[in-house]
């Protein structure tokens, strides 16, 4: 990582432990790491049926908004504080 992905977002695969990268729009970004990435591309998680994301607390906010502009989440589960700021958004 480093000052170089200030602007982008990282979507993490729990089992794997790496993930893939986005842009704060949800866009897919060119990343060296996507291509040694052995996992789910976006665009395959996206024809995933339910997709669940987990995600609280505000130093959540800039991820979980790309991840839900990207469709890569059907099922939103977060704390209060922040389903209210989404909402305003």
């Amino acid at each position: 990582m480093g000052e170089d992905m200030t602007h982008e977002t990282r979507l993490f695969d729990p089992t794997a432990h790496e993930g893939r990268f986005f842009d704060r729009r949800g866009q897919p970004v060119s990343h060296e790491l996507n291509d040694r990435l052995i996992g789910l591309t976006l665009e395959q998680i996206r024809q995933i049926g339910v997709r669940v994301v987990a995600a609280a607390g505000s130093d959540k906010h800039t991820a979980l908004v790309a991840a839900l502009a990207a469709g890569l989440a059907t099922v939103l589960v977060t704390d209060a504080a922040m389903a209210q700021r989404l909402l305003r958004d």
